[in-house]
């Protein structure tokens, strides 16, 4: 009898510890609500570091376009030129001065390693050039993106009337945009003249040096027909932006729809590639009125990346003093800008 209750004993003591062994549902959901506490703790956390990831490598991007134009004025003698309109690509035999129809990205290619890219259709008659054309208004160049706007291929664009380009049915694009200046009149923004085509008459156009009047007269760097040269840039090189991030309409970044983001990089004096300092700079927005397109600006929280004309890069924040950003995009009026 003794023996019996012994081993009564002994399975009474082991089903307790079994018990003890395990969990109870309320110690399970308190577990649970722990580890979902440390998750919320530690997402935002994850995110901000990722982000933090994405604007450096943004910045890395201006900057390596920034060494790009310093290369271009060391070869060509004067920074790249802004092309001549949004009907117009690249030509590979048009060289890099005013009779380029190409933007500055084209310009740029060479001193990128994308040679390749810039010559296509060298040598070709004009049936041939249209398809090179193409080929290359077609093609995605990672550093002429942001990474936070998730741009990873070429996107779909609609149908457009081009001069020297058979219609593409996606563009490479551009989060990047060169200083035209501190001056945007309505003429500049319409894109008048697509029929000129001689230098001559690229260069009496809205948005070149020597615009039909006064106020249509560019004030940057990079503009219709440009050829700036540093002496142009008498407020000094330090002292006067040369490109950087571009505003686009949260949400827009993928599609054709938002003024000022319907073209490809490849294009030339379009406000997709050329902005202006005459309105402050604007982080993404929900409504594409919010923000004029013409203005510089981005993706990421609180700054966006600026080079100037030195080749220097800084991180400007949105809330820059109005007549600070303005005077920082015109290159000669005397009023010299300190960077804040």
């Amino acid at each position: 009898m003794l023996r019996a209750h012994a081993t009564m004993l002994r399975a009474h003591a082991s089903g307790n510890s079994a018990r003890r062994s395990g969990f109870s549902l309320v110690e399970l959901l308190v577990v649970i609500a722990i580890i979902s506490a440390l998750i919320g703790l530690l997402l935002p956390a994850v995110q901000a570091a990722r982000e933090s990831g994405r604007r450096t490598s943004c910045a890395n991007n201006v900057r390596q376009l920034a060494v790009a134009s310093q290369q271009h004025l060391e070869a060509q003698g004067h920074f790249p030129t802004g092309g001549w309109g949004q009907e117009w690509s690249g030509d590979p035999d048009a060289g890099f001065g005013s009779r380029q129809p190409g933007g500055w990205h084209y310009a740029l290619l060479p001193y990128l390693d994308q040679s390749a890219l810039r010559n296509d259709g060298q040598g070709q008659d004009a049936a041939g050039k249209r398809a090179a054309a193409k080929r290359v208004y077609e093609t995605h160049v990672g550093s002429f993106v942001c990474p936070t706007r998730g741009v990873s291929a070429a996107v779909a664009v609609g149908s457009f009337s081009y001069l020297n380009i058979d219609s593409p049915s996606v563009a490479g694009r551009s989060d990047y945009a060169a200083n035209g200046g501190d001056v945007v009149s309505a003429a500049i923004v319409d894109h008048p003249g697509s029929a000129a085509t001689t230098e001559q008459d690229i260069l009496a156009m809205p948005g070149s040096a020597a615009g039909s009047t006064p106020g249509d007269r560019a004030t940057g760097v990079v503009f219709r027909g440009s050829v700036m040269r540093p002496a142009h840039l008498r407020d000094g090189l330090s002292n006067v932006y040369l490109l950087g991030e571009r505003f686009i309409p949260r949400g827009q970044a993928v599609t054709s729809s938002a003024t000022g983001n319907r073209h490809g990089w490849f294009v030339g004096f379009d406000d997709d590639s050329i902005r202006f300092t005459a309105a402050v700079p604007s982080a993404d927005g929900d409504d594409a009125g919010a923000g004029f397109e013409g203005r510089f600006g981005g993706s990421h929280s609180g700054v966006f990346p600026m080079a100037m004309a030195d080749g220097s890069v800084h991180m400007i924040p949105f809330d820059i003093d109005a007549t600070t950003h303005r005077r920082l995009g015109h290159r000669k009026d005397g009023e010299v800008a300190m960077l804040p």
